[in-house]
Order: structure tokens, then C-alpha cells, then sequence
């Protein structure tokens, strides 16, 4: 079961990574982008200390916040801390609306009555692993 669950994590996370190619970021700024907006990392520093495992440096999260910055995405609270500014927000939304699109497109395919199968059957797995 664990192997399906993260099998439908990796789709999500091509279908997201499909999203904000059209952006044209490198991966690690989108993160550092993600970081900002979600509040937990609004400098460099902070972003590297959570993220370090991702082998990228302090100066490279910086330059990806000038970059950001530079787009229009982020402003400046104080020299070198981030928030993310109304065009930032919309393309994060953009984004967002367009992983859930791509995430679920192959359920499209599907009738009602398979829909409602298929939600009865995920009911009956999510209780039975709960006993």
C-alpha cells in the first residue's frame, strides 16, 4: 500500500513540476518560491537550513530570491527577507490550478457509476486500515 500511496505522490509531484515549467524556474528557486509563500522560509539562510538536503548552497537560495524578486513574485521586507507580492500569489495559483488539472485528468475517463465505485472502494480500504 505504501509503494501505491507514494506512487500517487510522484504523479502529483510530476504533475505539479509540469505546471511551473512553463514559468521558467529552476527547480530549486520554485521551492525556495513555495518556502516564502508558505511562511516558513523568508531568507536564504532559513530556506537552506531546511532544505540543505536538497545539496544546493546559502548563495544559490539567494540568488533564486533576487530572481524571484527581480520577476516581480517576491518583494523585500528588509534586505535579503522575501514576501510574496499579488503577481507572485497569482502565479502560484495559476500553478495550482493547473497541477490539479493534470493530476486528475486521467480521472475523466471514468463514468459516475466507476467514480462511485472507486470512492467505495478507497472508504472501504481507508476503514479497514484504520481497525
Amino acid at each position: 500500500i505504501f509503494q501505491y500511496v507514494a506512487d500517487f505522490n510522484a504523479f502529483r509531484d510530476d504533475a505539479h513540476m509540469a505546471a511551473w515549467s512553463g514559468y521558467d524556474v529552476m527547480g530549486y528557486a520554485w521551492e525556495a518560491f513555495s518556502l516564502v509563500r508558505g511562511g516558513t522560509g523568508k531568507t536564504a539562510v532559513s530556506i537552506y537550513e531546511q532544505i540543505a538536503y536538497r545539496g544546493y548552497t546559502r548563495d544559490e537560495y539567494a540568488h533564486a530570491l533576487t530572481q524571484l524578486h527581480a520577476r516581480g513574485w517576491l518583494e523585500q521586507e528588509r534586505p535579503g527577507s522575501y514576501f510574496v507580492t499579488p503577481a507572485g500569489q497569482a502565479v502560484w495559483d495559476d500553478v495550482e490550478q493547473l497541477t490539479n488539472s493534470y493530476f486528475y485528468r486521467p480521472w475523466q475517463i471514468l463514468s459516475n457509476k466507476e467514480l462511485a465505485k472507486l470512492e467505495s472502494l478507497l472508504v472501504q480500504l481507508r476503514d479497514e486500515l484504520g481497525k
